[in-house]
């Protein structure tokens, strides 16, 4: 459907998930929201970004609800996407498993968000999802 470079709003950008629910990405260095784009994908964007085969986990499908790119900026463009540390933080929900996508390898995300409700990354490009 699009894709939309995501505002800077001091520091934090916020994304949207496909239930219309808030994740908020962050950089671990405050400096480096200045020396980045990120963008965030839509619709059959997010589809068309998944990997195929899609990825499961233990047989179980994994419901993908959102995806973004982050990438260096360079004479204010897009520059390839970055690899720099940066922390996500989507709702959390007790029951659900939290899973991102990256370096053609599932990660979970769970233990993480439960404890600090944040997510660190450094992938410029992972597919965000859970179970149920």
């Amino acid at each position: 459907m699009a894709k939309r470079d995501v505002p800077n709003d001091n520091g934090k950008f916020h994304i949207k998930d496909k239930d219309n629910r808030d994740i908020v990405l962050e950089f671990v260095n405050s400096e480096d929201a200045k020396n980045h784009i990120v963008e965030e994908l839509t619709g059959d964007d997010i589809t068309a970004k998944l990997p195929s085969p899609r990825p499961t986990h233990n047989g179980k499908s994994i419901n993908w609800f959102a995806n973004f790119n982050v990438y260096n900026k360079k004479d204010n463009k897009k520059d390839g996407y970055a690899n720099v540390e940066y922390t996500i933080a989507i709702p959390f929900t007790e029951g659900t498993q939290y899973f991102v996508y990256y370096d053609k390898a599932l990660h979970e995300i769970t233990d993480e968000l439960r404890t600090t409700r944040k997510a660190k990354l450094k992938a410029g490009d992972p597919p965000s999802g859970s179970i149920p």
